[in-house]
């Protein structure tokens, strides 16, 4: 029996590394998964959510739509500053609608869009609004909670959407 433990232990330790093998295996395929779901998601809504994989090397980076709204203020943040006046106009009309599923208004979304682009191009719209305007966006800001990805998408599409209208 004492002979036999020798090989017993030594198939035991191959069975171990065998299963360790498996299970890098399988890790990886999920990886690869994950990656390819996260990169379909990309193409489908044109973002990335806050954690995601990074692009593979040599990969091209995919279209963000976050960049496409930072390009389209840096093109013409008088034309931002004008929708956001627009928004938070349209927001003080519909107060006291509460019955309305919870959607966000229209202040809220000039707050948001203002706490998502880079702080140089907030600046720069912010140069193109009166003194209350920045004072209630400024408010608004420092009340909001954060916003997942899912949230952030519809608020830069309609944005951008209207960014890119010709005027």
């Amino acid at each position: 029996m004492e002979a036999y433990l020798p090989i017993l232990l030594l198939i035991v330790i191959c069975e171990i590394a065998l299963l360790f093998f498996v299970y890098k295996k399988i890790s990886i395929e999920k990886e690869k998964r994950k990656r390819l779901e996260e990169e379909q998601r990309i193409k489908e809504l044109g973002t990335r959510e806050t954690v995601c994989f990074p692009p593979a090397a040599g990969e091209a980076k995919p279209p963000i739509l976050e960049e496409k709204v930072n390009s389209l203020i840096r093109e013409n943040p008088e034309s931002a500053a004008l929708f956001i006046r627009k928004l938070i106009a349209d927001d003080s009309i519909k107060k006291g609608n509460k019955n309305e599923p919870k959607e966000f208004s229209s202040l809220e979304k000039s707050a948001y869009i203002l706490r998502l682009l880079d702080s140089d191009l907030s600046a720069e719209v912010f140069k193109h609004l009166r003194e209350d305007e920045i004072i209630t966006l400024t408010s608004e800001i420092t009340r909001l909670g954060l916003l997942d990805a899912k949230e952030q998408i519809p608020i830069l599409r309609e944005f951008k959407d209207h960014m890119e209208k010709k005027p």
